[in-house]
């Protein structure tokens, strides 16, 4: 069983824009009648400006004629339902309404379906009787537009977009994932100073001998943050109870732990503190007889005496007070 596809005829109907359109009929002969098909498609190149059947009711061949393309799709196919006759005989008649401008090299597809609604199959077929099958094949059609010409507005919609790290201006990606050696030193350093300082406060507070050289955590431990010493003796009494109550330990009774430990602490400082010497008394009561000694007496009066005389040159009016003053001074 073969399949043959041939350009029948090429007629002139209008014009569109300016642009003559012709209505291409081909002509799809099967070499056994057995093989009817309910609905035969045709496939052409989507940049083809194939027009619409139904805008064009008057063209009789296109009676039928419907435009199958899809958004985005290379291939648009030409298809129509065929007749009783048609499928006794086995040739249909294929019809579409394009540019008159030809191409030798149109590529073209058949597919076909048996029973209507069913989905279509390519087949092999050939351009001419005992030619090479395949399922493509290049005939005589129209000739298929830029790109630009079909629609410059899908074309235009259609423009690649640039990579994000391709990008002119901004940021680029490559940049935001991007570290310094100097902040890894920092992290580096930062980690490190918090290791070795948990690694300290662990080895004050934990339990290391011979017989067991890891370090266990006590569960509690009591360090004076007082910085005193009752502070330090109350956090010494304390250290080795197994439960600590604070209301007991800090409690005003004589008996509790802070009252043993201020007592300890006033005993010890009795103890170290010397009692009060008398040669400092004797010694500060020889200082303040020594005041009223004459010779600190007659100090005072010749200190008065010069002043006095200093102030009656530059102030007259001062020589009378001045006088007495020193009368007085020198009696008493």
């Amino acid at each position: 069983m073969s399949y043959t596809v041939t350009l029948k005829k090429k007629a002139s109907s209008l014009y569109l824009a300016n642009t003559p359109f012709c209505v291409w009929i081909y002509e799809v002969r099967f070499d056994d009648a057995v093989a009817a098909a309910a609905e035969i498609r045709l496939g052409f190149s989507a940049h083809i400006p194939i027009e619409h059947p139904t805008k064009h009711p008057q063209i009789a061949p296109l009676a039928g004629t419907k435009l199958v393309k899809e958004d985005g799709a290379a291939i648009q196919f030409v298809s129509r339902e065929t007749e009783t006759g048609e499928r006794d005989a086995g040739v249909y008649e294929v019809a579409l309404l394009a540019p008159c401008e030809g191409d030798e090299f149109t590529p073209i597809m058949l597919m076909i379906a048996e029973v209507a609604g069913d989905e279509f199959q390519p087949l092999n077929f050939s351009t001419a009787a005992g030619g090479v099958e395949n399922i493509t094949q290049v005939v005589e059609g129209p000739s298929a537009a830029a790109a630009s010409a079909v629609d410059a507005a899908d074309a235009i919609a259609r423009q690649p977009i640039l990579p994000y790290a391709s990008e002119p201006f901004g940021v680029y990606q490559p940049l935001i994932g991007w570290r310094s050696e100097l902040g890894h030193e920092r992290l580096a350093k930062a980690v490190t100073t918090r290791v070795m300082k948990a690694s300290r406060l662990i080895g004050r507070i934990a339990a290391m001998t011979d017989e067991r050289p890891i370090g266990t955590v006590r569960e509690q431990s009591t360090v004076d943050r007082t910085g005193t010493k009752v502070g330090r003796r109350l956090a010494a009494l304390v250290s080795d109870r197994e439960r600590q109550d604070w209301s007991a330990i800090l409690g005003s009774d004589v008996s509790s732990p802070l009252a043993e430990a201020t007592r300890q602490v006033l005993n010890a400082f009795r103890e170290s503190t010397p009692p009060p010497s008398l040669v400092r008394t004797q010694r500060l009561r020889e200082g303040r007889s020594l005041i009223a000694t004459p010779s600190r007496r007659l100090s005072r009066r010749s200190r008065w005496r010069r002043f006095c005389t200093i102030s009656a040159r530059r102030r007259p009016m001062l020589s009378g007070r001045c006088s007495a003053r020193a009368c007085r001074a020198s009696t008493g």
